[in-house]
């Protein structure tokens, strides 16, 4: 009897290792999924800020043409179509560099909070799990902000260039009308 308690009882310990580890193992491979996600939308993140960099430079660059074309009276008089095709031309700068200025990001948990937060708890239980825990509920909520903050920027980064391609057409329709005229 006392053999079989003492076999009963390893296969026990052993099952509850088997099972620490397991859940161990299943809490590395959360982390790295939410970290590679992160970096991901980090990734796509950078590249919206990169196209609104692309759409201010070319904002500038044709607002220095036709600032130059005004000065020395190449353009037509200012008619509507000018005027909507400047405050699309300005308009499309504004939103562009609102775009670049605004992209607060989650890059990764607050360790040092995390260890803060459960230093108190070591006594209590498994203070591991609870970090673990803790870092998966901080990339679980910076993963939805993150999301956010890509798909707001990404729709006003549409909004942006849909203003400097109509600046763009407003400017060449009325190159095109003086021309006839």
């Amino acid at each position: 009897m006392d053999t079989e308690s003492q076999a009963s009882s390893a296969s026990g310990r052993s099952d509850s290792r088997r099972r620490s580890s397991e859940s161990g193992s299943e809490r590395e491979l959360l982390l790295n999924e939410a970290r590679t996600t992160t970096n991901q939308q980090l990734g796509q993140i950078n590249k919206v800020d990169d196209q609104a960099v692309r759409t201010v430079r070319i904002g500038f660059v044709l607002l220095g043409v036709l600032a130059g074309g005004a000065q020395f009276q190449l353009l037509p008089p200012f008619g509507l179509l000018a005027i909507v095709g400047t405050v699309s031309l300005v308009g499309s700068l504004v939103v562009a560099l609102f775009v670049y200025g605004t992209s607060r990001l989650f890059i990764g948990p607050q360790l040092d909070r995390i260890a803060d937060d459960n230093s108190e708890k070591r006594d209590v239980g498994d203070s591991s799990t609870e970090t673990h825990a803790e870092a998966v509920d901080q990339y679980e909520s910076g993963i939805t902000w993150n999301r956010r903050v890509l798909y707001s920027n990404a729709s006003i980064l549409g909004f942006a260039r849909f203003l400097l391609a109509l600046a763009v057409v407003d400017f060449v329709l009325v190159v095109l009308f003086h021309e006839t005229t």
